[in-house]
């Protein structure tokens, strides 16, 4: 299997298993740090997958901010003690599905899932 195939997993993994995490609502994950901290290694790590994805997959999904996710992931790394849970609770619920559903597409129009 291909690195860009195991990314490509890996970022569905991650979104699959964030979404699993902030079932319960905005009150109760903020009150969880494990889930906290688990979303943000997550999000850092799946954001870093995205950015070993061949550029011409990248590129049939414009509607995505592939370098936004890039600079996010920055963020993420360099700056963890400015991170707010308002901030990864809007990423979560605001800014994940666009990367879900152009990982879904690439699934499907590269690899008939």
């Amino acid at each position: 299997m291909s690195r860009a195939v195991n990314h490509l997993i890996y970022i569905r993994n991650a979104i699959s298993e964030i979404r699993q995490w902030t079932l319960q609502g905005e009150t109760e994950f903020k009150k969880n740090i494990v889930l906290i901290k688990a979303t943000l290694y997550n999000l850092q790590t799946l954001a870093e997958s995205t950015s070993l994805l061949p550029q011409a997959w990248k590129d049939e999904h414009p509607e995505v901010d592939w370098n936004g996710i890039k600079s996010f992931r920055n963020f993420l790394a360099h700056q963890y003690m400015e991170i707010d849970t308002d901030t990864v609770w809007d990423v979560v619920t605001r800014d994940l599905s666009n990367l879900e559903a152009a990982i879904e597409a690439i699934a499907r129009d590269h690899f008939n899932e």
